[in-house]
Parts: C-alpha cells; sequence; structure tokens
C-alpha cells in the first residue's frame, strides 16, 4: 500500500511539474554583468561598471533563520554602500520558494534573487523560475568547481553556490593521534583498536548509508549517471554495478566480515560511542561537532578522508546558493548582487554570522575543525540533482544492507541497478 501510494505520488508530482513547465516563463537571453549588448548583439562586452540603469532596489528571498538573515543584512549593507541599490531582505523558507516564485513572479510580486538546496534545481528547471547565467572564468574563480556544477542542470549554469556540506574524518586524538592519511593506516588503526567485546573500535561510520558509503564505493572509479558530451547526467547510464563499485562494495563488506564494523550500525551508536571515547575515527559531517567538542573538547580533530591508491576520496556534497529570478527585471544587477554576496569577504562574513561552510576555495577559516570539512570539500562531488536521483536511495540502502550481510556484491548492485532502471520508467510512464 505505501508503494502504491508513493508512485501515485510521484505521478501526481511529475505531472504538475510539467505542467509548470508550460506555462513558465520564456528564457531571456543570457544575461552577464559586463554585458550591455542586446540579445543577438555579438559586440564585446563594455568594461565593467558600466551596465544598464541601476535599479533603485533589489529584492532578495532569504531562508528564514534569524543567523543567515542577520548575516545578510550585514552583507547586503555593504552592496548598498559600493553601488548606491537598496536590496529587500524578505525572510522566506527556501523550501517553500518555488512554489511561491510560480504564482508570483508572473504577477510582479516575486524576488530578484531566491535561494535553494542544488538537489531542487531540477524542478527549478523545469518550472523555468532561474535564468540561464553566463559568467567569466575570472567572475567564477574561487568557487569550488564541484559546487559550480551542483547549479549547472543540463550543461547550463542557473546560480551561483554560496555554502556547501559534506563530510569528512573525524578523529579523537588521545587515540589516533595523528590524522589517518591512507586508507591502509586507517585499517591499521581499526585492527590495532578494535575490541568488539568492549564497545571499542578503531573505525566507524554508517556503513549502509549510500550518502556516506559514496567515496568508498566510487574510491577506483564509478558514478551514479554517466554525463554527455556537455556534462549533462544521463538517468539512462547507471554506474553503481560497474567492476570499480564492486570493489568498493568488497572493501566496505570486508569491515564487517573483520569486525571492525558492528552490523546493523546507526548514526545514533557510533555518535554515542564515539562521544563515550571508544572509537577513534568516524566519517560524518559538521553538524556532529558541537556534540563531538562538548564531549571530547580539545582531543577532537577532523581531517580529509584518507586516500586510496594516492587519489582523494570524492564525498557527496550538498550545496545551497543563488538564482536569479527569470521573471526579474533586473536580472543584470540581481546577479551582481549574487556575485558580491557570496565572495570571498562576504562568505567569510557569512560563516562567521551563521556558521555554515563557504562554498568557496579562496576563504581561511579560524576554525581547524570546520576548516577540515572545508578541505575535504574541494574533493567533494555534488549529489546529482536531477529527478531520477530520488529513484537511488532506496535500492542502495537494500544493497548496502544485503552487502553487510555477506550477500555477493556483484549481483546485490546489478539488482539493485535493475531497481532503479525500473522505477525510473515508471515515473516516466506515469508522465
Amino acid at each position: 500500500m505505501f508503494k502504491k501510494k508513493l508512485f501515485l505520488s510521484l505521478i501526481l508530482t511529475l505531472t504538475l511539474i510539467m505542467m509548470l513547465a508550460a506555462c513558465g516563463p520564456q528564457r531571456d537571453e543570457e544575461v552577464t554583468p559586463g554585458d550591455t549588448s542586446e540579445p543577438g548583439d555579438t559586440s564585446e562586452p563594455v568594461a565593467e561598471g558600466e551596465g544598464p540603469e541601476k535599479p533603485e532596489q533589489l529584492t532578495m528571498w532569504v531562508n528564514d533563520e534569524e543567523s543567515q538573515l542577520n548575516a545578510y543584512e550585514e552583507i547586503t549593507d555593504r552592496y548598498t554602500e559600493e553601488t548606491g541599490i537598496a536590496v529587500n531582505i524578505v525572510p522566506f523558507s527556501m523550501l517553500d520558494q518555488t512554489e511561491a516564485l510560480s504564482l508570483d513572479g508572473p504577477a510582479g510580486r516575486g524576488p530578484d534573487l531566491f535561494f535553494q538546496p542544488h538537489d531542487r534545481l531540477g524542478d527549478v528547471y523545469l518550472q523555468g523560475l532561474a535564468a540561464e547565467l553566463e559568467l567569466t572564468e575570472e567572475q567564477l574563480l574561487g568557487y569550488p568547481e564541484g559546487a559550480l556544477d551542483a547549479f549547472s542542470f543540463e550543461g547550463q549554469l542557473l546560480g551561483v553556490p554560496a555554502v556547501i556540506e559534506t563530510y569528512g574524518l573525524f578523529y579523537n586524538t588521545e587515540l589516533v593521534p595523528e590524522a589517518p592519511q591512507t586508507m591502509d593506516e586507517l585499517m591499521e588503526i581499526a585492527a590495532n583498536l578494535t575490541n568488539a567485546g568492549q564497545d571499542e573500535y578503531g573505525f566507524l561510520m554508517e556503513a549502509t548509508n549510500f550518502y556516506f558509503t559514496y567515496p568508498f564505493l566510487t574510491a577506483e572509479g564509478g558514478y551514479v549517471f554517466g554525463t554527455d558530451a556537455d556534462g549533462a547526467l544521463q538517468a539512462d547510464d547507471i554506474g553503481l554495478a560497474k567492476d570499480e563499485v564492486v570493489s568498493g562494495a568488497e572493501m566496505i563488506q570486508s569491515w564487517f566480515e573483520n569486525g571492525y564494523i558492528p552490523r546493523g550500525i546507526t548514526g545514533d551508536v557510533m555518535n554515542g560511542l564515539f562521544q563515550d571515547g571508544k572509537v577513534g575515527a568516524v566519517v560524518t559531517g559538521p553538524w556532529s561537532i558541537p556534540d563531538y567538542q562538548a564531549a571530547l573538547g580539545d582531543n577532537l580533530a577532523v581531517t580529509t578522508l584518507p586516500t586510496v591508491n594516492g587519489e582523494h576520496l570524492n564525498s557527496f556534497s550538498g550545496v545551497k546558493g543563488w538564482l536569479v529570478s527569470e521573471y526579474s527585471d533586473n536580472k543584470y544587477w540581481a546577479t551582481d548582487l549574487a556575485l558580491f554576496i557570496t565572495s570571498a569577504e562576504s562568505t567569510l562574513t557569512y560563516f562567521e554570522t551563521a556558521g555554515e561552510l563557504p562554498a568557496r576555495t579562496d576563504v581561511e577559516l579560524d576554525d581547524e575543525l570546520r576548516a577540515g570539512i572545508l578541505e575535504q570539500s574541494e574533493h567533494a562531488v555534488a549529489m546529482p540533482n536531477i529527478p531520477e536521483m530520488s529513484q537511488v536511495w532506496d535500492p542502495m540502502a537494500d544493497a548496502l544492507e544485503f552487502i553487510s550481510q555477506g550477500e555477493y556484491p556483484t549481483e546485490i548492485l546489478e539488482e539493485a541497478v535493475q531497481q532503479i532502471e525500473e522505477q525510473i520508467n515508471l515515473t516516466r510512464a506515469g508522465q
């Protein structure tokens, strides 16, 4: 009954998306700050600062959390001082923004900028809510390639990254004095410190959670969805049963077989044992820092995931950022504002006030723990932002559970891919 309801819900959701796409706005030509040419004009952009006439005000919908609102008030005050353009900040939950924009935008009541997580970009694109951006290489300096990929859809940049979230290796320096650099070093720690009878472990992670296991599954290659020549994700090319992924699954399976990680491990159990000082190292994200720091104090450290065959592991990342409304009459200056509020200086202010990691490679944080996560973000890849990604999570969670119990990885992953393909085809048939 649950699956039937889920299937019907997916059909209704996709039908609504296609209806909204049909009545979405006509996309304008891309507009680059510094480019005042008319659509179709092939002349070179004019010098920076010679853009179209400045509007008196720009409106941005800011996620309705007090720390984020405070940060952007400070940042946009600086923008107003530099440009003379006032910025109207409207508190608005990012999860409600797209629905409101599809209604308010055509009536001229929408924002110039709105704020979204990257995994909703497929919906944003299908509805035609975001303007396509054409930015120069100079303007894109400092943004991680993975973050820019996260805000691209079908090869077209639709937003400017602001904050990034990924995970890394947290370790207790009382048990692990030096950060393990390689997977071999981490496995040596697991072998030396694990005493399951005493609930003591060298290394723990949620090893049946696809979000966390992705970098280990793809350590030697493999992928979720392939890409075409333009970099657009191809849902018909699923790489999760490739030989390289099978090899990664066999490595994960060995952790259970060797007793390094207990079967049925959960995040709560892992966190509790680590905070009790019974675990050398764990894989988790910055959301764990407050509790870990309260429990371990100065013994807590964070580093990047270990390397395999000399290569960094590519963790999954989630990215949030700013999109220019397709309905905006001030796309040029809205893009200029988006670049300003995500600059190195602005994102440092945002981090110091709101605590979220900047999607920049040129920001130095006076916070060693979060700096470790930021360093890992340079090796992170954005979770696929196409709608078909929603069909991946459950089959891969089931596959990893079977693998942890000793089932043959090749067969299990092939069955998972078959299930993903069937679910994707079902949703397409309902469109």
